[in-house]
């Protein structure tokens, strides 16, 4: 019997949208898919500074 694996969608890829796909990608079970509109992360720690 094959085994069904889920597809997990993460919008957004700010501090929680990363640290989520982040666990998630870690379990055995799951694919996941983030949607941002940047194709990599900007730390914005001060950046208002």
């Amino acid at each position: 019997m094959s085994e069904q694996r889920s597809t997990v969608v993460v919008v957004g890829g700010g501090y929680a949208g990363t640290m989520a796909a982040s666990r998630l990608a870690a379990e055995s079970s799951f694919d996941v898919v983030m949607v941002n509109a940047r194709d990599h992360f900007v730390e914005r720690i001060r950046l208002h500074q």
